[in-house]
């Protein structure tokens, strides 16, 4: 090639420059891209966070709606509290279906399996246990449950 010194240093400056402004390009997109699998994985994990803490409060609120309902003296009372059960019981399910169809790890499936299981274990006793309640037993309502608390605190120790 026979260019000047002047068109030569030209011609490796725009290249230098073009290089660099590929590099400035690739990487904003590769940050971008970072960014929002960052913002991603933050918004599922809340979305989990908010289904978690709706399934806890739905089953304290049940538990204590069913201890409840054995303090009533009015049937209507009762009736009212097996209804408030029902309606956290059904706050509870919405709020796993949803949680499952967000996409659980190994880990998160295995206490999902292992709450559905308890549920299943304890829904015989708790039917029970309101039928007593209803029948006006309150000493025999609480005793379906004396298994299962006792079976838990086996588990514990």
């Amino acid at each position: 090639m026979n260019l000047r010194t002047g068109s030569r240093v030209g011609i490796g400056f725009w290249i230098i420059l073009a290089t660099l402004i590929a590099a400035l390009v690739a990487g904003n997109a590769l940050s971008a891209y970072s960014r929002n699998q960052r913002v991603d994985g933050l918004e599922t994990i809340n979305d989990k966070w908010v289904l978690v803490t709706t399934m806890k409060s739905a089953l304290l609120e049940a538990a204590i709606d069913m201890r409840n309902i054995a303090l009533q003296s009015d049937i209507r009372a009762m009736k009212k509290g097996g209804d408030r059960v029902r309606a956290q019981q059904q706050r509870y399910s919405d709020a796993r279906n949803k949680f499952e169809a967000i996409g659980l790890s190994d880990a998160e499936k295995k206490i999902v399996s292992d709450i559905t299981q308890l549920d299943k274990e304890i829904e015989s006793p708790l039917l029970e246990a309101m039928s007593q309640a209803f029948a006006f037993n309150n000493d025999t309502a609480a005793n379906p449950f004396d298994h299962h608390r006792s079976a838990a605190s086996a588990g514990i120790n």
